[in-house]
């Protein structure tokens, strides 16, 4: 591939914080269009000000990006990710690279890819796993498909932060996907929590409470401790959820999270473990995972 000519479909707030960041690293020449180009709204007043603060060059139709840059970028919303992958395949030349950051289904990712390859056109899935706010370019990536390791080449010299997972297109997202039951239920498990806390006036002592449960011990020790205990315990806690379900209820709270716990709970209880293990916890995630499998656990 030749010099790098890097161009971003949709400016919103991925690219301008990648756009910012790469600017300040001392690349030039970065290319963006964004359908909102022409609109005549706020929206494109707003846009044309953030792309003049990264210094990136709005171009007036996505073929000129295409036909412009040599690795693209799609950052649209998921919804429109197939309709930006159609478009860049009628115009970008063998040898590029296509690059998608958007949650799209790693099915769809993967069918793409064969598509590009098919052109000769590298296609890339890269998953962003962290706050993009506050790393800008530097905010973790997992890259998966026949031109993650292109996309790695070119942009970790210039500060951004790409791991490569063998696999194909889609891969890292299904990754960020999985992380994402963790990363974002725990955020809605925590509001829940503490609406319950500060109802109930106890908002200091259960962070206390909480916080020196967490810092007990390595985070991964948390995991598989957790997991055995849920095939060994699952019984006693779906009435101890069921209480704290009652609490949330005579403050006027919606048990939500707690709601879900319980209904997981009831399913873990009904494999019968506590007895078929004789009240021994699998000690590790994998044995957890071993036992999961053994019961077809749903």
């Amino acid at each position: 591939m030749a010099e790098l000519s890097l161009g971003f479909v949709g400016f919103g707030e991925v690219s301008f914080c990648i756009s910012s960041g790469l600017r300040d690293e001392g690349l030039s020449g970065i290319c963006a269009y964004d359908v909102v180009l022409g609109s005549g709204t706020l929206y494109e007043e707003n846009l044309r000000k953030r792309a003049n603060e990264a210094n990136v060059i709005l171009c007036d139709t996505p073929e000129e990006l295409f036909r412009s840059c040599n690795v693209i970028v799609s950052a649209v919303q998921a919804p429109y990710a197939g309709h930006a992958a159609k478009s860049a395949l009628s115009h970008m030349s063998a040898g590029s690279l296509y690059v998608d950051v958007t949650t799209a289904a790693p099915a769809e990712k993967e069918r793409w890819e064969k598509e590009f390859q098919a052109r000769s056109i590298y296609f890339a899935d890269s998953a962003m796993m962290g706050p993009l706010t506050i790393n800008r370019h530097k905010v973790p990536m997992i890259a998966s498909g026949c031109g993650a390791s292109l996309w790695q080449e070119k942009m970790v010299p210039l500060g951004m932060k790409i791991d490569v997972v063998k696999g194909p297109a889609g891969d890292g997202t299904r990754i960020k996907l999985v992380r994402s039951v963790f990363m974002k239920g725990l955020g809605a498990l925590l509001v829940e929590t503490f609406l319950l806390a500060h109802r109930s006036d106890l908002e200091d002592v259960v962070l206390k409470s909480i916080s020196a449960t967490v810092d007990q011990l390595p985070f991964e020790k948390t995991i598989s401790r957790m997991l055995g205990a849920d095939m060994i315990h699952a019984e006693r806690r779906v009435h101890e959820v069921a209480e704290s379900i009652a609490l949330m209820e005579t403050v006027g709270l919606k048990p939500v999270m707690a709601a879900a716990t319980k209904e997981r709970l009831e399913l873990s209880a009904a494999m019968g473990l506590k007895d078929e293990l004789a009240g021994v916890a699998p000690k590790t995630i994998e044995e957890a995972c071993s036992v999961w499998d053994r019961k077809n656990y749903r």
